[in-house]
């Protein structure tokens, strides 16, 4: 049976307080190459700007994107608390963006996460999260409280 190929997009965003350092940026787009190649998925683009982080990555079908999800934001986090004194209660911020792509998308937000520094030179995380992500992201922890819900329904 052939799976399909998703293609996932990420944003993740420090804890309020915390920013990413640049002299992080190579050693945490290895974690997540690393970490993603790890569950034979793709890592397509990474882009760690000071106030977020961008991971475009495929892998074959959805079965067990939940654990990669929670595996790369676990292992990111390591590097970030590794990597200074002053980083050891970093955490990245509960809501994680993420856009689901079809694989013929994938290049072109792999060019936009690429090209991240010189979008931000006029353009705030909060500015590309309303007109970019925002209208076609899925929200993973508003789906775990329907789903609680629902399952409080059924009950």
């Amino acid at each position: 049976m052939n799976t399909a190929l998703a293609g996932m997009h990420l944003i993740l965003v420090p804890a309020k307080g915390f920013t990413l350092p640049a002299t992080i940026s190579n050693s945490l787009t290895a974690i997540a190459k690393h970490t993603i190649s790890a569950r034979n998925g793709t890592l397509h683009a990474s882009n760690v700007q000071p106030d977020h982080m961008h991971i475009l990555l495929s892998i074959e079908g959805a079965q067990g994107l939940h654990e990669l999800i929670d595996a790369l934001v676990a292992n990111l986090q390591q590097v970030v608390v590794a990597s200074h004194a002053s980083m050891s209660a970093f955490t990245w911020d509960a809501g994680i963006h993420v856009t689901l792509l079809p694989p013929w998308h994938i290049e072109i937000m792999a060019s936009f996460v690429r090209d991240q520094d010189r979008y931000h030179t006029n353009r705030t995380l909060e500015e590309e999260l309303d007109q970019v992500f925002r209208p076609n992201s899925v929200d993973l922890d508003h789906d775990e409280e329907h789903e609680e819900q629902s399952a409080l329904c059924v009950n």
